[in-house]
């Protein structure tokens, strides 16, 4: 089985010839982002296409043409991701299974980047003529229940987190698929992750390597009090439950988060969205895997 999907030589082309609206989400935190970013405008707009970012996020650029970002798939042909894996990661969130999303890694490891600066106009040229994959990524959504009650809702291109609150000592966490109860963890905390996920926060707890290509999810407990735990793989299909006795917290690609109160339970499942990468014809994720990981050990 394969997540990869070949795109027609006119799946950007829109009523109005060669023309197309590129969306820009630029990091500004990263030093060269704003130089990289008014270089892809010029070359942009000579190769006559059109650009956005969303409203407020670059003030500093004079020529900026902002459209709110619920908009962009609507209007948005392509976005293009000027930042590292965490831009990307909050991008997608923002926008899941709708326009493609081609990330620029002006970080450090780009493990979920496509492309590096100093090669993006030249594979930019290929990519606006139709000439990629469509990277097809699992993502989560997990609601946080409270007393019978929604109380939270949030996706994640990586990994779903409940930890215990800082300072805290281990806290007992419940673990549960699809209502069967599994075990009891003596922990600081319990990952869910996505076959994305597991190159990630999963990884470094020392969670297994998934292929991308496969329909599942990783469960890790985090530095846990036993000599038997161990990473549990499931089936997308299943619905994994984490509970805590006491107060916790729930983050979504370390980026967002949630307090949670004592008695709390965080359902997690496979989103019914999906993330679409741009990837190179010969893109291979075994390929990625071996360098970034090679190059994340280079201090």
């Amino acid at each position: 089985m394969t997540n990869m999907k070949k795109v027609c030589i006119n799946r950007l082309r829109n009523g109005n010839g060669d023309s197309l609206l590129i969306g820009i989400y630029p990091n500004l935190e990263k030093a060269a982002c704003q130089e990289s970013c008014e270089l892809l405008i010029q070359w942009l707009t000579r190769q006559g296409h059109r650009w956005v970012t969303p409203p407020g996020l670059w003030t500093s650029c004079s020529e900026s043409e902002e459209l709110a970002i619920e908009k962009w798939p609507e209007f948005v042909h392509l976005v293009i991701v000027m930042g590292g894996d965490g831009t990307l990661l909050n991008t997608v969130r923002q926008l899941p299974g709708s326009v493609p999303i081609l990330g620029v890694n002006l970080g450090h490891l780009g493990f979920l980047t496509e492309l590096e600066m100093p090669e993006l106009f030249d594979e930019l040229c290929g990519i606006l003529q139709g000439e990629f994959l469509i990277d097809e990524r699992l993502m989560l959504e997990a609601v946080v229940m409270r007393n019978n009650k929604q109380v939270a809702n949030v996706t994640a291109l990586n990994d779903v987190v409940v930890t215990k609150r800082a300072l805290e000592r281990l806290v007992r966490i419940n673990l549960c698929v699809n209502d069967e109860f599994v075990d009891q963890y003596h922990a600081d905390g319990i990952i869910v992750a996505t076959p994305t996920g597991s190159t990630a926060y999963s990884l470094s707890a020392g969670g297994p390597l998934l292929s991308p290509s496969l329909n599942a999810l990783v469960v890790t407990p985090i530095c846990p009090h036993t000599l038997y735990s161990r990473s549990l793989v499931v089936s997308a299909s299943d619905t994994v439950s984490v509970s805590l006795p006491g107060p916790g917290w729930l983050s979504a690609d370390g980026q967002t988060g949630f307090d949670l109160q004592e008695n709390d339970c965080v359902l997690v499942k496979q989103c019914d969205l999906r993330a679409h990468l741009v990837r190179r014809p010969d893109w291979s994720f075994y390929d990625v895997l071996r360098r970034k990981l090679k190059e994340g050990n280079v201090s």
